[in-house]
């Protein structure tokens, strides 16, 4: 009876290493998989978090139209059975067969083209829904629609881009980093940058649907046209004795093994715990640090000068400025730092124009160079905002934009924002000046352009802050200015020992204005003057410039308007002198005095920028200077524009659009 209890234990016995083994590897898997799920179930609600907050943040810069109430207004339209000869066709099935092919739609007014569109957009919608790897976007212009976005050709691609996004599993590389080349919303994306994004998001897809309806109500409609040609063309065991005796010794042994194994599964658990902490720490400090990102972005209210800079970048020639950017003087500032360059020049000389090709060059040599910041402000005379006039506020926008630039919220921004109360004062301008010296310490070099000085209401102030930092000797930092010749301007800045300016004269302008009329006189309504009448206008207009681009453009467009070689030739012997004498003659000559006298007085008085719909909306006001006499104003419904824009046309050559907001030249 004694044998079989020793021989159950014994056999017990030499069953416990593989048991302990089998134990202990089970505990470490264990551990392994608990670690690995923590870690990815909060790597996975952390990451949510941060890209629903990021996609938050693009969808509000982007600020792309909806134009779904036009397609269900149209779709309410539709009758049953109807549109069936197209949707059921030969030629719209080898459309949605065969890629990179254009299927155009035209008609006169009333035939129904819109509604055959909004049942081309829902027979692709639900031929799509269940093809993740298809994307589909549709964009209606609408020239009924109050809303400039729905005229412009910029907008329809924003609106494209975003309809594809959400068809993305996340949000695109492309849309982030766009949305990261532009300081992370600070400024707005240039076309260029928009269709190279959308370019890249299409590679996304294997196939993609794009439905635009009315391109002929978009106010741009060349550059619309071209943007749809564009995009349609085209991977051990031994003997008993041993083995009682090994088991033996492992048993004796056993409690202080398994107290070992005991401890040293605790004090796992707790580094798990600890690590998992930590991590979740980290990455909720990062949730925090986009938090505060947020408010301090709010305190700031930096300005957004980006529409000036798109504004200006629009106007440039392709070749022109190349005087300038490929220039000794420019390519000496841009090596050298610690020195002023200075451009100087009359009134439409064309000094915004080549400033804006200064900074897209530099935009497109820092993007690449992590360790180099940039930076740049325009002022802005014509603009009802107070904000493009004001020293600070260029301050406050240059340390937003080289913040961006950094890895992080710059610690000289936190430690001005916890010394303001956590935002709850505004800092000084001794404080903002503090902040931006130690920003530009974080870099290894520093490139800030600021255009027209002279439309600054603080001249003197912007003059000492520009003398503090170049005179700083910092080893980093590259300043370019752009001003008209004014007297303290010139004193201000003309002391300065390292400076290096440039005059613009009519001699460095005579090829890019001769250029510029090159292409003015290339498009379709120049097409009646033959080639020696075009010629005779080009030297004339030349020759009396005097380097003013501006007054060019303005002559030239209006040239466009004679209608027989005698009329041209009359209006080339009688061009206004200067800027002054041809802002008086388009006043005088206006079709509608009163109204353009009552436009412009609103613009000039408007503490806020107005829209063109806004502007427009001052003619349904009868203040009396008509035939109703004198009284207080009236409001008259039957004065209303039917097409807003229209204003644009009445003060042509006095005011300009910029991103949908009228300012004043």
């Amino acid at each position: 009876m004694t044998q079989i209890p020793a021989r159950t234990a014994k056999h017990q016995l030499s069953d416990m290493p593989s048991r302990i083994a089998k134990c202990q590897k089970r505990c470490s898997d264990l551990t392994e998989i608990l670690r690995g799920r923590v870690q990815l179930d909060t790597n996975m609600r952390v990451k949510g978090i941060q890209d629903a907050q990021k996609e938050d943040k693009i969808e509000t810069w982007m600020g792309a139209p909806d134009t779904s109430p036009n397609y269900n207004a149209a779709r309410e339209k539709h009758q049953p059975d109807t549109g069936s000869w197209f949707l059921d066709g030969s030629t719209f099935a080898t459309w949605k067969k065969n890629p990179n092919v254009l299927l155009w739609l035209q008609g006169g007014p009333g035939c129904g083209k819109t509604i055959l569109c909004a049942a081309a957009i829902q027979h692709i919608i639900d031929f799509c829904d269940s093809k993740l790897s298809t994307g589909y976007a549709y964009f209606l212009f609408d020239g009924r629609s109050a809303e400039a976005a729905l005229l412009v050709h910029e907008k329809m691609i924003r609106s494209i881009i975003m309809q594809l996004a959400r068809r993305c599993d996340g949000i695109p590389a492309a849309l982030v980093d766009m949305y990261n080349r532009c300081e992370r919303g600070l400024r707005q994306p240039s076309i260029k940058l928009l269709q190279d994004c959308l370019s890249r998001i299409l590679e996304a897809f294997d196939r993609v649907y794009i439905i635009i309806d009315s391109l002929d109500e978009c106010a741009e409609r060349k550059e619309a046209a071209r943007i749809v040609h564009d995009y349609a063309g085209p991977s051990i065991r031994g003997k008993a004795s041993i083995a009682a005796r090994t088991a033996k010794h492992q048993l004796s042994d056993m409690p202080s093994r398994i107290a070992k194994c005991q401890k040293r599964c605790s004090d796992l658990t707790e580094i798990l715990r600890g690590r998992v902490q930590l991590d979740t720490n980290t990455r909720v400090k990062g949730i925090q640090d986009a938090q505060k990102e947020r408010d301090i972005d709010i305190w700031m209210a930096a300005p957004d000068t980006s529409p000036n800079f798109n504004a200006a970048r629009k106007k440039h020639q392709p070749e022109t400025c190349s005087w300038f950017l490929d220039g000794s003087t420019f390519a000496t500032w841009k090596e050298h730092p610690d020195f002023l360059l200075w451009l100087h020049g009359g009134p439409g000389c064309g000094k915004t124009v080549l400033c804006a090709a200064a900074i897209q060059h530099i935009i497109d040599f820092c993007d690449s160079k992590l360790s180099t910041g940039y930076a740049y402000f325009f002022f802005d005379g014509r603009n009802a905002e107070a904000a493009l006039l004001v020293h600070e506020k260029m301050i406050r926008s240059i340390i937003m934009q080289l913040a961006r630039r950094c890895d992080g919220i710059p610690t000289a921004l936190v430690y001005m924002y916890d010394r303001c109360d956590r935002g709850l004062r505004q800092p000084s301008i001794k404080l903002l000046q503090d902040c931006l010296s130690r920003i530009l310490e974080a870099f290894e070099r520093v490139y800030i352009i600021m255009d027209s000085l002279d439309e600054c209401s603080e001249r003197n102030e912007v003059v000492h802050l520009i003398q503090s930092m170049v005179s700083g000797e910092s080893g980093k930092l590259h300043m370019m200015a752009t001003s008209r010749l004014e007297p303290e301007i010139m004193r201000g800045i003309g002391s300065l020992s390292n400076l290096q300016e440039i005059g613009i004269s009519a001699q460095l302008m005579e090829a890019d204005v001769r250029l510029f009329l090159n292409a003015r006189l290339d498009k379709s309504d120049a097409a009646k003057w033959t080639k020696a009448q075009k010629d005779m206008m080009k030297e004339v207009l030349i020759g009396g410039a005097d380097g003013m681009f501006r007054w060019v453009a303005l002559q030239i467009d209006r040239l466009m308007k004679c209608r027989s070689e005698l009329e041209l030739v009359t209006q080339l012997k009688s061009l206004p002198r200067d800027l002054n004498e041809t802002y008086c003659r388009i006043l005088s000559e206006s079709p509608d005095p009163v109204a353009l006298k009552r436009f412009l007085q609103w613009l000039a008085f408007s503490k806020i920028m107005m829209t063109v719909e806004e502007i427009a909306e001052v003619a349904v006001i009868d203040f009396g200077e008509n035939d109703s006499g004198p009284g207080l104003p009236v409001y008259d419904i039957r004065r209303r524009y039917q097409h807003p824009r229209d204003v644009l046309g009445v003060c042509y050559g006095l005011v300009t659009e910029v991103e949908g907001m009228v300012i004043h030249r």
